[in-house]
């Protein structure tokens, strides 16, 4: 099972709409719950299965005007490393797919010129952190 989320990175948190965070929370948090959630029994039972969640190189550092989209990702490392940890032994494997910035459609919707280039501050926060996000540990690849 793999589960995608998406959607527009850059708004002020204060300026947005509650539909527009709620959106971003729906996608990005409550779909991959759910998804888990249906399909995580089953696996368990059969005693193999993969859950492939696609979190972002955001989940690894703080954007300004991106604090929703920013605190999506960060959830969506918690939950997976957290369920990996938990399923440890059962023979189901948790992984995050967590890519970083690249120009896309996307990226003229939210208005963004030249892709989600990152700013200074999650630059960075990427190089501090790089070999953890690079290397994890033997259960997990990060790109």
């Amino acid at each position: 099972m793999a589960s995608q989320s998406g959607g527009e990175l850059a708004f002020l948190f204060e300026r947005s709409t509650w539909s527009r965070i709620r959106q971003i929370v729906e996608v990005n948090i409550v779909a991959m719950l759910r998804l888990s959630h249906h399909f995580l029994p089953a696996m368990i039972s059969r005693g193999h299965g993969a859950i492939l969640n696609i979190g972002s190189g955001a989940g690894y550092a703080a954007m300004p005007n991106a604090a929703v989209y920013t605190a999506s990702k960060h959830f969506v490392r918690a939950f997976t490393e957290s369920l990996r940890a938990q399923l440890a032994g059962t023979g189901v494997t948790v992984s995050e797919a967590a890519p970083g910035p690249v120009e896309s459609e996307l990226d003229q919707v939210a208005g963004i010129e030249g892709g989600a280039t990152p700013g200074k501050a999650f630059s960075e926060s990427l190089r501090k952190n790089a070999p953890q996000i690079l290397f994890g540990n033997s259960r997990e690849v990060r790109l």
